[in-house]
């Protein structure tokens, strides 16, 4: 979980302050009746999407999507979740495109990335649900895993994990946790990108410095 965690929260990133959180429901008769029909109807979606963009002249198959398959909590009926660029897919399009039901769309522009000093809860949102064994409900486009960089391994011989260089650490949520070989806690950090890194998509190296404008996690 914690890998999917992190490649759930890199991926919205990538979208700088362009990105729409939509939940798109079901309709009685629409309702699929397992997690393969839901992916059936996501799959179906996404070639809708496709054919959009190649209507409006932008190509093929989308970018930038991230998508979330739920199901286990609440009323515990089938929906999903997607997180997709505005400038691409703005509401009015995907609640034209989506007819199985009904659409819901927040907004994640400037305002609402800074005030969630973020994407960190909104990637615990996506993860909240524990899959079932073997099953992987959720995914990105193949352009945002390839922009993902794979997570850093190195050895601490402090015990404590400095923050990479450029970032601003964030406040600790919870308490302290015990576990049989110590006590730990997670530290989280937001980096501040400039220009050049948030236009171009690029999550900035560990190495940057010096970068001010604009923020993204």
């Amino acid at each position: 979980m914690p890998h999917q965690r992190g490649q759930a929260g890199a991926a919205p990133g990538l979208f700088g302050y362009d990105g729409v959180f939509y939940t798109m429901t079901f309709a009685p008769e629409h309702l699929p009746a397992d997690l393969d029909g839901v992916q059936a109807v996501w799959d179906a979606f996404l070639k809708r999407l496709a054919r959009w963009n190649r209507r409006m002249g932008m190509g093929g198959s989308p970018d930038f999507y991230v998508y979330r398959i739920e199901g286990h909590h609440g009323d515990h009926r089938y929906h999903i979740h997607a997180f997709l660029r505005d400038s691409d897919f703005p509401p009015a399009v995907v609640r034209y495109l989506w007819d199985w039901g009904e659409v819901d769309d927040e907004p994640w522009d400037r305002k609402r990335v800074l005030a969630e000093k973020g994407y960190w809860n909104l990637a615990r949102y996506f993860t909240k649900e524990v899959p079932e064994v073997g099953r992987h409900p959720w995914g990105c486009s193949r352009k945002l895993s390839r922009m993902i960089p794979p997570p850093e391994v190195w050895c601490s011989r402090t015990g404590e994990i400095q923050p990479p260089a450029g970032a601003v650490r964030l406040p600790i949520l919870g308490q302290p946790n015990l576990g049989e070989w110590g006590v730990f806690s997670y530290s989280h950090t937001h980096w501040r990108r400039c220009a050049e890194c948030f236009h171009s998509a690029q999550i900035p190296p560990r190495s940057r410095e010096g970068c001010t404008a604009g923020s993204s996690q």
